[in-house]
């Protein structure tokens, strides 16, 4: 298990911030890092999914975290559509 700190990388390092970076105004994946880290260690709610996922949510930012320790990029962060 990684620490929170070390997962945000993993994380902001892959697909999110390829992917996201833009829904959160950030420029490179440090950036990207110090919000997911924050919503890991200060969730608004959390959830445990399935395959050992668990999913963060943060009101604040309207975004979710999923951490995901079998995926190469350890998950992804990103604002849900809201219908």
């Amino acid at each position: 298990m990684y620490s929170s700190t070390a997962q945000a990388q993993i994380i902001a390092n892959g697909h999110a911030y390829t992917s996201h970076h833009h829904e959160f105004g950030v420029s490179n994946p440090s950036q990207l890092a110090i919000i997911i880290e924050d919503i890991i260690n200060n969730p608004s709610s959390s959830k445990n999914l399935r395959r050992g996922r668990t999913a963060y949510w943060d009101n604040s930012r309207h975004a979710v975290v999923i951490a995901d320790p079998n995926s190469p990029d350890g998950g992804t962060i990103f604002r849900p559509a809201i219908l």
